[in-house]
C-alpha cells in the first residue's frame, strides 16, 4: 500500500507542472527519484535533493521530450520500464550505496542518457592521464574542459572508464561497466557547465547496453571511484597483478627499479669512431672516393662529400659523418621491405663500409652514437644497474648486434619500437615510416571499414587504420623475424594499449569496439606468452592493458595536439620540435617552455590525483609519453620528479652519446632515490591517498605493505607531528625500515 501511495503522490506532485511523474527507489542509505518518461534522475541524501540528470535525449534532438512509458517492474529498490515507440528498455536497481542503471535498445540509435548540471558540484575528478582533481570554479579548467576537450570517448581519452563529483556533503562516483560506443561532453552553461554522456547503439553492438554504476560516498574519498572500479575488475576476473605478469617472463624482474631511456641514432658509425681523419679525407678526395660519391643519388650528399678539406671544425666533421652514413646505406639496393631483406641490406652495408673506409675507423664493436658499447659503458660507470633502453627503429639491432648483446650482459632491457595500426599503400612507402609499410595486399585487405562503406583513415590522415585480427599472421611473422635477428630482450608495441578502438564493418573481419579492444589485448598477450619477454605499449588504458607490463604515455599523455605554438610555429618558445636530425630529433631533445593553460591542467600537482595508480599500480608500470621526457620542460622537472616518486613510477629520458655527459648527473641523482623506491613498491597496491593541506601542495600515499610516501610540492617546509618535509622534497618510509629522501633541484 505504501508503495502505491508513494507513486500516487509523485504523480500528483509532478503533474501540476508537467506530464511526467517520478518513481522513488530508496533504502536506509539513499533515495533516488526517476521520471520514467524522461529518464530524469534526482538523488536525495540528508533530505537535500541533487539533480543527477535532466533526462535522456534521442538521436539528434536538442531537448528532453516525455515519452510513452510501459512500467514492467517496480519495488522499493528496483524499477524496469520501456519506451515502446523507441524500443528502449531501462532498468534501475538501488543496492546499498550503489545505483545500477542499464539501457538496452532493440534497434540502432543514439541516446544521450546523461545531462548533468554541475551547479552544485564543487569538484570534478577525471582520469585524464593519471588523474585530475578539478575545482569547477577554476576558469582555466572550465575553458580546457569545454573548449579543448569538449567531447571525448570513454575508452581512449579517459584512461579509466569513470569519473567522480564532489558535493558539499558527499561524492558521487560513476563507473562505466560498458565504456564502449560512449562519449562524454562538457558544455558551458550560464553559471557552470553541463556534463553529458551519449551512447551509440549500432547495428553491431545492440547486444551491449549502457551499463553504469553510480556510487554514493559520504566520506568523500577522492580515489573511491578508482577503488570501486578495481573491485569490479577483480570480481569479474579482469585484473592481473604485476607479480603474475612477470612470473613467466625472462628477465622480467629487470624492469623493477629501471629508468626508461630512448636511445637515438641508427647510424653505423659516429665521428667518435673515426681514428684517422686525414686518411678518411684523403680517401674522399681520391679517385676511389670520388667514384663512390659520383654514384650517389642525393645531390646534397654529393655536394657535402666532394672537395672536403683536411682542416675541419667539429660541426663539419659531424655533418660529413652523417652524410657518409646515409650514402653507404642508400648505395646498397634493397629488393623489398621485409625483415630478411633488411638484414641482408644491413650486412651488405657494413661490409661495404669496412671495404671502403675500414682502415680509418675503430673496431666495429664500438661503432655508433646511439646504442653503442661506448654509451653503455658510460651508463654502467654512472652506477645505473637497471634500465630499459628503447630504440625507435628495430634495424638498430641489425647494425649493432654487439651493442644489443652488451646491453643484456650489463643487466639492461633493450627493445625496439614497433606498430601495426596504420598500413600504407605501396605508393606511399618510402622508408620513412617503416612499421606501416606492409604492402598493397594488406592495405587492401586489412583496413577498417566504417558503417558507410568508407575506409577509416590512419594516423595523421595517412593510409588506413587496421583490424588487428586481419594482421595476425603478418604481425606474428614480422615480430618473430625481428627478434630472431636482433635478439632483443624486450619490446614496445605502439598504440595497442591506448584504448583506441573502432567498429569495423568490413564483411571479412566485422568487429565491435569491445572485440577490437580484446583483439588488441590478444595481440599483446600473444607476444608475452610466446616470447616471454617484457612488453610495453602506449598509455595502458583500462580496456586494453592486460597484455603488457609497462606503458608510456599515462603520466604525461599527449596534450595540445595541433596547437600551433607547440606543433607548427618553429619560432615559438613552446614549439616541441620536429623529427630531424635522425640521431637527435628536436621533437625529443629540444627543451621547451610550457603554455600556461597546460601548466595548470596537465602538470600542476594541486590538480593531480593517483586514480590510475589506485587501480593499476601493482599491475602496470607507467611513465611519460615519449614526446615529453623528464628534460622536455625544464621549469617543470622538479615537480614531475616528485610526482614520479610519490606514485613510484619511472622517469623517461631521451639520450644519445652526444648529450649523455650533460644529462647523466641529473639522471644519476634521481636514480639514487627512484630505483630503491620502485624496487620496494612496484608490486604494491595503492592503499590510501590524501591531500594533507588546504592548498593541496602536500600529498600522501600509503601502499599495501604499509610503506608511506610524502611529497611537499610547495616552496616552504611542511611539518605535522613528527613528519617534517622540506620544500620541494619527498620522504618515504618503507616497510623494511628503509628511509628514502629526495630534494628536487
Amino acid at each position: 500500500m505504501r508503495k502505491h501511495l508513494q507513486i500516487a503522490f509523485n504523480v500528483i506532485w509532478v503533474s501540476a507542472c508537467s506530464n511526467t511523474y517520478a518513481i522513488t527507489l530508496q533504502n536506509p542509505q539513499w533515495q533516488i527519484d526517476i521520471e520514467p518518461s524522461t529518464f530524469a534522475i534526482t538523488s536525495t541524501y540528508n533530505l537535500k535533493p541533487v539533480v543527477l540528470s535532466h533526462g535522456g535525449v534521442l538521436n539528434d534532438n536538442k531537448t528532453v521530450s516525455p515519452q510513452q512509458v510501459s512500467i514492467k517492474l517496480h519495488t522499493n529498490n528496483q524499477l524496469e520500464w520501456q519506451w515502446p515507440k523507441h524500443k528502449l528498455t531501462f532498468k534501475a536497481k538501488l543496492n546499498g550505496t550503489d545505483l545500477h542503471l542499464t539501457i538496452q535498445s532493440a534497434h540502432p540509435q543514439s541516446f544521450t542518457w546523461l545531462q548533468q548540471p554541475q551547479t552544485k558540484v564543487n569538484s570534478l575528478i577525471l582520469p585524464i592521464g593519471e588523474g585530475s582533481f578539478i575545482p569547477l570554479n577554476n576558469k582555466t579548467w572550465q575553458k580546457y574542459l569545454t573548449e579543448e576537450l569538449h567531447t571525448i570517448n570513454t575508452t581512449q581519452d579517459l584512461k579509466l572508464p569513470l569519473w567522480s563529483q564532489q558535493y558539499n556533503q558527499f561524492q558521487l562516483n560513476w563507473v562505466l561497466n560498458n565504456p564502449f560506443n560512449n562519449q562524454l561532453a562538457f558544455i558551458q552553461s550560464e553559471n557552470s557547465l553541463t556534463l553529458k554522456s551519449a551512447h551509440k547503439f549500432t547495428a553491431l553492438s545492440l547486444h551491449e547496453p549502457v551499463d553504469v554504476t553510480i556510487n554514493l560516498d559520504t566520506q568523500k574519498n577522492i580515489v573511491s571511484g578508482a577503488k570501486l572500479y578495481r573491485t569490479y575488475l577483480k570480481k569479474n576476473k579482469q585484473f592481473i597483478n604485476l607479480s603474475h605478469r612477470l612470473k613467466n617472463l625472462k628477465d622480467g624482474e629487470k624492469i623493477i627499479g629501471a629508468s626508461h631511456f630512448y636511445v637515438w641514432g641508427m647510424t653505423l658509425f659516429s665521428y667518435h669512431d673515426i681514428k684517422n681523419w686525414p686518411g678518411l679525407i684523403s680517401w674522399l678526395n681520391s679517385k676511389s672516393g670520388q667514384a663512390f660519391i659520383n654514384q650517389l643519388k642525393s645531390e646534397e650528399q654529393k655536394s657535402t662529400l666532394r672537395n672536403v678539406k683536411q682542416s675541419l671544425p667539429l660541426w663539419e666533421k659531424k655533418w660529413i659523418v652523417h652524410a657518409l652514413n646515409n650514402a653507404f646505406i642508400e648505395s646498397i639496393s634493397q629488393s623489398d621491405n621485409t625483415v630478411p631483406s633488411q638484414i641482408k641490406h644491413a650486412n651488405a652495408t657494413i661490409a661495404l663500409v669496412k671495404a671502403k673506409i675500414g682502415l680509418f675507423l675503430k673496431d666495429k664493436k664500438d661503432w655508433g652514437d646511439g646504442l653503442s658499447t661506448r654509451l653503455l659503458n658510460r651508463l654502467q660507470k654512472s652506477g645505473l644497474k637497471r634500465a630499459w633502453l628503447g630504440l625507435d627503429d628495430w634495424r638498430v639491432g641489425f647494425y649493432h648486434p654487439e651493442a644489443v648483446q652488451k646491453a643484456k650482459e650489463l643487466g639492461y632491457l633493450v627493445g625496439a619500437y614497433d606498430s601495426y595500426n596504420t598500413v600504407l599503400p605501396a605508393s606511399e612507402s618510402d622508408g620513412s615510416w617503416m612499421s606501416s609499410e606492409m604492402g598493397d595486399e594488406l592495405f587492401n585487405k586489412c583496413g577498417i571499414m566504417l558503417s558507410d562503406g568508407k575506409w577509416k583513415t590512419g594516423f595523421k590522415q595517412r593510409g588506413r587504420y587496421t583490424n588487428p585480427v586481419c594482421l595476425t599472421d603478418y604481425y606474428q611473422k614480422r615480430v618473430s623475424q625481428v627478434l630472431e635477428y636482433a635478439k632483443y630482450n624486450s619490446y614496445f608495441l605502439d598504440v595497442d594499449a591506448t584504448g583506441m578502438v573502432f567498429e569495423d564493418y568490413h564483411p571479412e573481419h566485422t568487429m565491435t569496439e569491445r572485440l577490437m579492444a580484446l583483439s588488441r589485448e590478444a595481440r599483446l598477450r600473444w607476444f608475452s606468452n610466446h616470447f616471454r619477454l617484457p612488453l610495453g605499449s602506449e598509455d595502458g588504458n583500462a580496456v586494453t592493458q592486460r597484455g603488457i607490463i609497462f606503458a608510456h604515455g599515462l603520466q604525461t599523455p599527449v596534450f595540445g595536439w595541433g596547437n600551433p605554438s607547440m606543433f607548427k610555429n618553429k619560432k615559438s618558445s613552446y614549439y616541441l620540435g620536429n623529427w630531424w636530425p635522425d640521431n637527435q630529433p628536436s621533437l625529443f631533445f629540444k627543451q621547451a617552455d610550457i603554455l600556461p593553460q597546460y601548466k595548470t591542467t596537465i602538470f600542476d600537482p594541486r590538480f593531480k590525483v593517483p586514480l590510475y595508480q589506485t587501480v593499476f599500480h601493482d599491475a602496470v608500470i607507467t611513465t611519460h609519453h615519449w614526446y615529453y621526457d623528464n628534460f622536455k620542460f625544464p621549469s617543470l622537472r622538479p615537480q614531475r620528479e616528485l610526482l614520479s616518486l610519490l606514485y613510484a613510477v619511472p622517469p623517461l629520458y631521451h639520450i644519445n652519446y652526444e648529450v649523455l655527459n650533460k644529462r647523466l648527473p641529473i639522471i644519476k641523482q634521481f636514480n639514487r632515490a627512484f630505483s630503491p623506491l620502485h624496487q620496494a613498491l612496484a608490486t604494491q597496491a595503492v592503499n590510501k591517498f590524501s591531500f594533507l593541506n588546504e592548498e593541496r601542495t602536500v600529498h600522501y600515499i600509503q601502499y599495501a605493505n604499509n610503506s608511506e610516501v610524502w611529497v611537499n610540492f610547495s616552496n616552504k617546509p611542511w611539518t605535522h607531528k613528527k613528519i617534517n618535509i622540506p620544500a620541494q622534497s619527498m620522504l618515504a618510509t618503507l616497510a623494511n625500515g628503509q628511509l628514502i629522501k629526495y630534494q628536487a633541484q
